[in-house]
């Protein structure tokens, strides 16, 4: 079932119903991180009741956790867009199905990204 781009790259062994789920949950999750970032860029007071100096600091982390996670979902967008979703990153193997369930946006196969971590 794997095919090869005229890169010689894997392509997805995804099925195109499975395809467009994980499609439809990534724009969604975009959709949700856009708005957030807007929220927390937008917001002149932060959270929404500020009892301590620390609640600027927290913005700021959950305003740079939010752009990671817009990151990582623009980048599984674009591995759907080329044909590589579903394919790790690193070793080019497959990210398993409950894996992407989970996180539509992983880029990585389990033992890819264990080995990152290290």
């Amino acid at each position: 079932m794997l095919q090869l781009t005229n890169k010689g790259r894997t392509r997805s062994a995804l099925d195109p119903r499975q395809l467009t789920i994980f499609t439809a949950q990534l724009a969604e999750q975009r959709s949700f991180r856009v708005e957030q970032i807007h929220q927390y860029e937008t917001s002149s007071v932060p959270l929404d009741r500020p009892e301590a100096p620390a609640d600027e600091e927290v913005r700021h982390a959950l305003l740079a956790g939010a752009k990671t996670a817009l990151a990582e979902i623009e980048a599984a967008q674009i591995r759907v867009a080329d044909g590589t979703f579903g394919r790790c990153v690193d070793c080019r193997g497959g990210v398993s199905l409950e894996r992407l369930e989970v996180l539509p946006s992983v880029a990585r196969c389990l033992t890819c990204d264990r080995g990152s971590r290290r």
